[in-house]
């Protein structure tokens, strides 16, 4: 074998490495062609997996004490009369060293709400969720717990005591502390 002007030459033809007709601009074409094709592919499983954000729905409600729960979709509690404007925030793995805040929103004037969760493994991964609710007039609520798996078949209820509000006060984030002082 040995080369030739348009590839290797040897005993069974020419290996063209380059076919002599072959347009650049055509290959390059074809090459991005396929790259969107494996996006749209890979976009489309994602989509058919359950992969996108997650989105929290439920109501907030005036009780006698508070609490966070995870209810059925038809809980009877859920049609009553919702607290409007109340700041919910979720953070994730409230125990680990950077707590991320990963959605803030606030309720509507029934009192309900669903706050999208772009982060990854919302609703499937074994996590720990903290979900902190403040309302002008009513005691501040914070809980921790696991969110539901299906978000189509359950609902949160907050239940939010009335009372004198007190600010929230944020835990120290221990790795902006670390950061700050190494």
């Amino acid at each position: 074998m040995q080369w030739g002007a348009t590839g290797i030459e040897g005993g069974y033809g020419t290996l063209a490495l380059s076919h002599p007709n072959a347009q650049p601009g055509r290959m390059m074409i074809r090459t991005m062609f396929r790259i969107i094709c494996t996006v749209l592919a890979f976009a489309f499983v994602t989509a058919l997996c359950g992969c996108g954000p997650y989105t929290l729905r439920g109501k907030v409600i005036e009780g006698f004490d508070n609490a966070v729960l995870i209810v059925p979709v038809d809980d009877p509690r859920l049609d009553e009369p919702g607290i409007r404007e109340a700041r919910i925030q979720v953070y994730r793995d409230p125990e680990r060293l950077a707590r991320e805040l990963i959605a803030s929103d606030s309720t509507a004037s029934d009192g309900a709400f669903a706050i999208e969760l772009s982060a990854f493994g919302a609703g499937w991964m074994d996590e720990q969720w903290q979900i902190d609710v403040s309302r002008s007039g009513f005691r501040n609520s914070s809980e921790v717990i696991r969110l539901p798996s299906n978000s189509n078949r359950s609902r949160m209820l907050i239940i939010l005591a009335p009372g004198r509000a007190t600010p929230t006060q944020q835990p120290d984030n221990l790795w902006e502390e670390y950061e700050r002082y190494r």
